[in-house]
């Protein structure tokens, strides 16, 4: 891949497959090479098996300046061929090889593409606290859910966005201002090169920004009367959810001790100590 040269074998194997059906199954390369009268053991294999694509590719030349797209030959030394592979495959097979060989000429192998019907291993992110939300929100129906920007811990900045793409709602990021119009909200979003406004339709999901508003502070009459209001407790398994850690955390280590700076006499030292020292210049 990327201009591979084939002076005599070049093999590339394949893994983590998991092959659900042969059907369609097919390899195509893109190449170049030195001479197409040149047939010295100029071949492809997948899986051990010799592929062949007559007339335009005969099994020992596999390289002969043809385009097995449109028929064509006499492509200037380049090859632009596929093949059909559904009977080298096997539905089961969890791995793959092919090889190229070429004897005597030169072969610049460009890309190499292979088609498997493939159900690969299960790479899905677990989003035990979306799904948890979004039981919520199935449950209450509300017009606006707000979300942290992002997390403490690894500054992560999903869950809005994941949330939103769960329950199929629009999505402001990074808000620093809210207006609610009718059936939209007008969010203003704080972007690298300043402020973007936007207008969403509602129901939305907004990630708010610290400067979204300032902080109340509950009066102790409104502290009671909140404490007298029904609270309905659930639990993840009430929605489904399994959030059993899917994280192991090996070793946990702070960074190094940063070193004590130094004083220097005059401009020239700094200069010194940045090129000699520091390598910066």
């Amino acid at each position: 891949d990327g201009l591979q040269g084939v002076p005599e074998n070049v093999t590339i194997q394949l893994n983590t497959l998991n092959v659900v059906q042969t059907e369609g199954s097919k390899i195509g390369f893109l190449a170049w090479e030195g001479d197409s009268t040149l047939e010295v053991n100029e071949s492809l294999r997948m899986n051990g098996s010799l592929l062949s694509n007559a007339p335009l590719n005969p099994p020992t030349n596999a390289f002969n300046g043809t385009n097995s797209f449109t028929g064509q030959s006499g492509l200037y030394n380049m090859d632009l061929d596929v093949y059909d592979i559904e009977n080298v495959v096997n539905i089961g097979d969890t791995s793959a090889t092919i090889q190229l060989t070429s004897g005597q000429d030169f072969v610049m192998v460009n890309c190499i593409v292979t088609v498997l019907n493939s159900e690969l291993p299960d790479a899905s992110i677990i989003l035990s606290g979306d799904l948890v939300i979004a039981g919520v929100i199935d449950e209450e129906q509300p017009g606006l859910v707000l979300c942290g920007k992002q997390a403490i811990d690894n500054d992560m900045n999903a869950t809005g966005q994941m949330l939103a793409a769960l329950t199929g709602w629009s999505q402001g990021t990074f808000a620093s201002e809210l207006d609610i119009e009718d059936d939209s909200a007008i969010v203003t979003r704080e972007v690298d090169g300043g402020l973007q406004t936007i207008k969403i339709s509602m129901p939305t999901v907004v990630t708010v920004d610290l400067r979204l508003n300032e902080p109340r502070y509950a009066s102790l009459p409104n502290i009671m009367k909140a404490k007298r209001k029904p609270l309905d407790e659930k639990t993840p398994d009430d929605y489904g959810v399994d959030i059993s850690p899917r994280l192991e955390i090996l070793k946990t280590t702070e960074p190094a001790a940063r070193a004590a700076g130094v004083k220097v006499s005059d401009v020239a030292e700094l200069v010194s100590k940045l090129k000699d020292e520091a390598g910066v210049i």
